[in-house]
């Protein structure tokens, strides 16, 4: 196994299939990462519960405008959904369960400035500036049920009391956000390398508000998005 191993070691670097950055070559790129967990907090009676998928992808064209930077142009697509779950015991008199649903989508182009490294002759670290600008789109359902409760001897005779309350609404806001974003790039031939986004920072704004805003610095191995880039 080992021998295997260190002939394949030895073929790769004495062929010449490995393509580096060069002034005016041009790449497209494919990424994206899906997710998806639960959490839960609270006990007896008191609890809430979400169960939450999310899926990050994207497309774009880029250029090597001289022998450390680039610049490109593509576009993202970000969908969240939340299935959210409470229960809440109120006063010991009323008990109120609800379950909402969310989901929130864009579809959004950018812009981006990248700075690219080489560490050895296949292997490529850029760290990308990218500015984004879209429109976010909310949906959001749910039912709200509220129940009185039974507490005294005298009330047995008494049937609880549901009140059950159903919502649907959609919103939609300007999104911008600008970020940073680091990752790797493998040449495994002189056309194709395998992409790693490590995650990043980003700063962002919803409805031109900056008490909507929000800053985020996030290199959780879970939004690591993978994909190709091919040289044409």
């Amino acid at each position: 196994m080992k021998g295997i191993i260190i002939i394949t070691i030895l073929f790769f670097n004495i062929i010449q299939l490995y393509s580096q950055f060069k002034k005016g070559e041009s790449f497209l790129s494919i990424s994206g990462m899906y997710s998806r967990g639960t959490t839960e907090s609270g006990v007896n009676f008191n609890t809430t519960f979400v169960k939450e998928e999310y899926i990050n992808s994207g497309m774009s064209l880029s250029a090597v405008i001289s022998d450390c930077f680039l610049i490109g142009a593509g576009l993202d697509y970000n969908n969240k959904n939340e299935i959210r779950n409470s229960n809440l015991l109120i006063t010991d008199k009323y008990f109120q369960a609800e379950e909402m649903n969310l989901n929130s989508s864009i579809l959004v182009p950018n812009i981006y400035v990248g700075y690219y490294y080489g560490i050895t002759r296949e292997l490529y670290f850029n760290t990308n500036l990218k500015l984004r600008f879209g429109e976010n789109t909310i949906k959001v359902n749910g039912q709200q049920e509220l129940t009185t409760l039974l507490n005294t001897s005298s009330d047995i005779n008494v049937y609880p009391e549901k009140l059950i309350t159903t919502y649907k609404y959609k919103t939609k806001g300007n999104y911008f956000s600008t970020s940073i974003l680091p990752e790797f790039t493998y040449f495994v031939t002189n056309k194709i390398g395998l992409t790693l986004g490590i995650g990043g920072i980003e700063y962002a704004l919803t409805k031109w508000d900056t008490k909507n805003s929000t800053f985020v610095l996030n290199f959780n191995p879970n939004n690591w998005q993978v994909g190709l880039k091919m040289q044409f």
